[in-house]
């Protein structure tokens, strides 16, 4: 059978296994996502073990800071008004055609101000001062609502090097609180004990097998997959059927923690899926433009 990118590795050899290492959470990812969780779960008195596959010298985080939220204490202080969750979490689910998990959108909507607020808590106020609210002050009102898709003010621009200094800001808490950062260290594949998933086989940058153990749970936190052609023509159906000859670029990550996640047996959602840089869509950007760019009609 031909290889694909749903072809497991084979795995390594007990032999070749330097060493083992365990904590409560394994993260594979330092980006956005898995330096906050990072943060939050040292917060909450577990033991932690984060993978990054750069090197800290090298360390960045993807994004241009604008992180689009609601209800968040910051937006309410800045005179934006709140927003239904059970309205945003409709209007999400009309823009995603249904695809969505409800349960988690939800899930979002109800905290997503709330983490919004815990992630700018080291920034000062004048590092506050700078952050800009899309479409503040208001030339209109602050929900538009154009053939029943609903947009709110609510993103918020915080800036590149906001965002910098609040990520650095929760790695550098992670740490203090004692998780483990293996920088230059790529996961190989995950390990499971029946239909539990407890780690993961990982390789450093000398080329050592390091298994490392999770007893509580592994967090997949390495980003998208739209710099993996084979992946985004599997995948991204609609941009495929749309553009049939399109060359897929590298623009974003590999798609790593998923193909990990399928690996193990991880089932993934019907196609078309999301990828950065392929077909998604943002819950609104701002009254001006409350389509967004899932709700459009694609004419040749």
């Amino acid at each position: 059978m031909e290889a694909t990118w749903r072809t497991p590795p084979q795995p390594i050899p007990e032999a070749e296994i330097s060493r083992t290492i365990t904590a409560d959470v394994v993260i594979l990812g330092g980006g956005q996502a898995g330096t906050c969780a990072a943060r939050a779960a040292a917060e909450s008195g577990a033991s932690v073990i984060v993978l990054e596959k750069s090197s800290e010298r090298r360390h960045s985080y993807n994004g241009g800071g604008q992180i689009g939220h609601i209800n968040s204490e910051f937006l309410k202080s800045r005179g934006v008004p709140e927003a239904d969750v059970v309205e945003f979490v409709n209007d999400w689910q009309l823009r995603s055609n249904n695809r969505a998990n409800t349960a988690l959108i939800f899930r979002f909507a109800r905290n997503c101000g709330r983490c919004f607020d815990w992630l700018i808590e080291p920034l000062t106020e004048a590092q506050r001062q700078r952050i800009e609210i899309r479409q503040m002050p208001l030339q209109g009102p602050a929900k538009v609502t154009v053939s029943g898709i609903t947009t709110w003010v609510g993103c918020a621009m915080v800036q590149r090097d906001n965002q910098q200094a609040a990520l650095d800001y929760a790695k550098n808490r992670s740490e203090e609180l004692g998780a483990q950062w293996l920088w230059e260290t790529t996961a190989l594949y995950l390990e499971r004990e029946g239909e539990r998933v407890t780690g993961l086989v990982a390789r450093d940058s000398q080329g050592n097998c390091i298994r490392c153990r999770a007893e509580k749970g592994v967090l997949l936190a390495s980003g998208d997959f739209s710099g993996n052609p084979d992946m985004c023509r599997e995948l991204l159906a609609e941009t495929v059927d749309l553009l049939p000859n399109k060359k897929w670029g590298t623009h974003g990550c590999d798609g790593l923690g998923i193909r990990l996640g399928v690996w193990a047996g991880g089932r993934l959602e019907p196609r078309p899926l999301s990828a950065m840089g392929g077909t998604y869509c943002y819950p609104g950007g701002s009254p001006q433009d409350p389509i967004g760019t899932t709700a459009a009609l694609w004419l040749r």
